[in-house]
């Protein structure tokens, strides 16, 4: 019985651990938009990912959103010789728990490509 109670405490302890630390899925890729070109499609982009602007500077080239107050995004442009490069990051908060793969900065970076 003890070794029950202890696996129990254990398995607590990591489902706890898991609650606290949130992955964060990042992706990184070269435009060959010019930092300008490349924010305003970056605003169309979150936009059609359903996420809500937190904040927005197009002169540091940075987008923070969320969806549904669960799922943070953050997007930084860079610029990189005529183009730019891309970083897109999500992470999602700590009192959710998804029931599927969370893929937003993936859908970010496909409906960047249509815009």
């Amino acid at each position: 019985m003890r070794v029950v109670m202890m696996s129990a405490v254990m398995w607590v302890g990591v489902l706890v651990g898991c609650t606290v630390m949130q992955p964060t899925a990042q992706r990184s890729f070269v435009v060959e938009d010019a930092p300008p070109v490349a924010f305003q499609k970056a605003l169309k982009a979150t936009g059609a990912v359903h996420a809500t602007i937190l904040q927005q500077d197009a002169a540091l080239g940075m987008i923070n959103a969320t969806l549904a107050h669960k799922i943070a995004l953050m997007v930084v442009i860079r610029p990189q010789g005529s183009g730019s490069v891309i970083e897109v990051a999500h992470q999602r908060a700590p009192d959710f728990l998804p029931v599927a793969p969370i893929t937003v900065a993936q859908d970010w970076v496909v409906a960047y490509g249509q815009q």
